[in-house]
């Protein structure tokens, strides 16, 4: 067996362990979609249903799971997480002015950008509230700091798009703030909710943030290396016949 199919092969079965938990997180966060306004819901499940990897509660619930701890927390600090960036989805496509996400009409095309925007914003407060329920000053401080971070983060892409003097690490401060941070949290409050100590924190949150890392790293490389679309060529305006010409 490769080095490569014997990675794949634990993420599989690791995959496998959580499968049920998993389906607890997407119980817990479509319960959170409940509102007075007919549009929260149908933009909640709009951006939920379009698939996803769920990746950041799967790196919480296996952390929890790697440092000892299988109780309920986990789900309802999962599904907060994954809230957390579902709502940085809607703002994301509202600031990159994509028409797409996942391959289907982002909520922004759907329903214009301050509804998506506004949708956002109530799923932060939703993700909010799970965790002041959660009731853990630890876990409300690394909330607030991914807040800071990824704000910061678009901000300092925005300040130099489309720059071609922008600098590796300025890149590098980028995709921390914007990617890593969050996958970084949410390893730590896996860890967090299962009473390990801080040094032990501190090693499952530095995984969390290499992976990070690593991911947008791949993906920007993805991205950059797809096959641009060809733009059909203009067509020049023929010339007025003589006849018409005066």
């Amino acid at each position: 067996m490769t080095p490569s199919s014997a990675s794949s092969t634990a993420f599989a079965a690791a995959l496998a362990r959580i499968e049920e938990p998993l389906e607890l997180v997407e119980r817990a966060m479509r319960e959170q979609l409940g509102s007075a306004s007919e549009l929260v819901g149908a933009l909640g499940e709009h951006v939920l249903g379009s698939g996803g990897k769920r990746m950041r509660p799967a790196l919480l619930l296996i952390a929890s799971d790697l440092c000892g701890y299988n109780g309920p927390r986990r789900i309802h600090v999962a599904a907060a997480v994954e809230l957390l960036h579902t709502a940085t989805l809607l703002h994301d496509d509202v600031v990159d002015y994509s028409a797409l996400r996942r391959g289907q009409p982002s909520a922004n095309a759907l329903w214009g950008n301050r509804r998506a925007v506004l949708g956002g914003d109530f799923l932060y407060a939703r993700s909010s509230s799970m965790i002041v329920e959660d009731g853990d000053a630890d876990v409300l401080w690394i909330f607030a700091n991914v807040l800071r971070g990824m704000s910061e983060g678009e901000l300092l892409q925005l300040e130099r798009s489309f720059d071609p003097t922008i600098t590796e690490s300025h890149y590098y401060a980028v995709i921390e703030r914007k990617s890593a941070v969050l996958l970084s949290a949410a390893t730590e409050v896996g860890a967090v909710v299962a009473g390990v100590t801080r040094a032990e924190r501190r090693r499952v949150a530095e995984f969390g943030r290499e992976l990070g890392v690593a991911f947008q790293l791949r993906d920007g490389a993805r991205r950059a290396s797809r096959p641009r679309p060809r733009r059909p060529p203009r067509s020049r305006p023929r010339a007025a016949p003589r006849s018409c010409v005066r």
